[in-house]
């Protein structure tokens, strides 16, 4: 089916150059442009309405399906919660992870966990804001892609926990961005307490 749709459409647009080869993998002689990921930087910047941050939270944003593999921030977050007591940790969106992720941080983290649905682009930017890093991941086996909320999370001036696979673990790893770990739950674990015990000034993080 993917295919046949492939071939038959006018032109196809994809969102990174790893993309761009599965489908012309899947459907040789497809009419595919590279688009690229982005972002309105008139919404995510780091001016504008910020969320309080006490007690200290972090942020996941954006879809959490399958791909994404994001249960492993709420796996992490009983490691956290001991040496963070108050640490939060926010989901705001949708995907198909959801209700999964919400059974198993009311099993392994209870009260540790808010859920929150799919909010517009400037009230998320202030979820970002008040943040003490963004969080954002993909499965090592899985989709190859490279998170664009890691872009809005670093223009809102908060820098980024990244789990996962490249292009995004180069990216994260660069100086003033953040914390680019192993997809397991100690590594994610440190860098989470790490990001929640040294707060991003403008000194030290890329805007």
């Amino acid at each position: 089916l993917e295919r046949f749709t492939f071939r038959g459409a006018a032109a196809i647009a994809s969102v990174s150059p790893e993309v761009t080869a599965r489908v012309e993998a899947i459907a040789p002689g497809s009419r595919v442009v590279t688009v690229g990921n982005g972002f309105d930087e008139s919404l995510f910047a780091a001016e504008g309405d910020r969320r309080p941050a006490t007690p200290p939270y972090l942020l996941y944003a954006g879809t959490a399906s399958e791909v994404h593999g994001a249960g492993i921030f709420v796996e992490a977050m009983p490691h956290v919660r001991e040496q963070v007591p108050d640490a939060r940790l926010v989901f705001v969106g949708q995907g198909a992870d959801r209700s999964e992720l919400e059974a198993r941080a009311a099993r392994i983290a209870p009260g540790a966990v808010t859920f929150l649905p799919r909010a517009a682009p400037r009230k998320t930017a202030a979820w970002i804001r008040g943040a003490r890093a963004t969080l954002a991941s993909l499965r090592p086996d899985g989709y190859t892609a490279f998170p664009t909320k890691m872009l809005a999370s670093l223009a809102c001036g908060t820098r980024v926990v990244y789990s996962g696979p490249e292009p995004g673990r180069s990216f994260a790893a660069a100086p003033g961005r953040g914390w680019s770990v192993d997809y397991e739950p100690a590594a994610v674990a440190s860098a989470k307490v790490a990001a929640l015990q040294s707060p991003c000034s403008e000194d030290d993080c890329v805007g």
